[in-house]
């Protein structure tokens, strides 16, 4: 015969009584003070009394916020020419103004997105070799988009107009 489980109410008891009560790993609660900065870090030195709490066994994978400059190459082994800041809004405004199978109320709603939302992503060296890169490659549909999309991937500064001009680009009659 299975002995019936005890519960506990939530009241008259400490919280340590309480089985499962907050499992959330000892270690996120412990906050120790960086001597140089003076900013509360997380530490990973645990006091498990629970005995439930264990160590990650891997150490997480690598994420860097930036594009990978590894996936960005030219077809040819010579070195891409980089557009210039201007240079790449032309190209811009003129790949926005092609003619699209999107509509006209969806392209113009695209259209905004990239133009209101770009100009800030040009500051960075990186984004105008990968735009130098994107435009050289540009006839190519599909070396382009993967372009893109590994971009977009790998760069989340780039979420408020990459999708808009990947989506425009696809409908694009180049």
């Amino acid at each position: 015969m299975a002995t019936p489980k005890v519960t506990k109410s939530f009241q008259n008891c400490a919280e340590s009584e309480v089985a499962a009560y907050n499992d959330c790993p000892s270690f996120l609660f412990q906050v120790g003070k960086s001597k140089s900065s003076r900013r509360h870090k997380i530490t990973t030195k645990v006091r498990d009394v629970s005995g439930n709490t264990m160590m990650p066994s891997a150490p997480p994978p690598p994420h860097s916020g930036r594009f990978d400059k590894k996936t960005v190459k030219s077809s040819n082994s010579e070195a891409t020419h980089c557009y210039s800041k201007e240079q790449v809004l032309a190209k811009i405004s003129t790949l926005l103004e092609k003619e699209s199978s999107l509509s006209a109320k969806e392209l113009e709603f695209y259209r905004l997105k990239v133009e209101n939302n770009v100009a800030n992503s040009l500051e960075s060296n990186d984004a105008l070799h990968i735009f130098s890169q994107f435009f050289n490659e540009m006839h190519d549909k599909n070396n382009a988009k993967n372009l893109l999309v590994s971009w977009i991937i790998s760069d989340t500064t780039i979420s408020t107009w990459c999708p808009a001009l990947l989506k425009i680009y696809e409908n694009a009659f180049i």
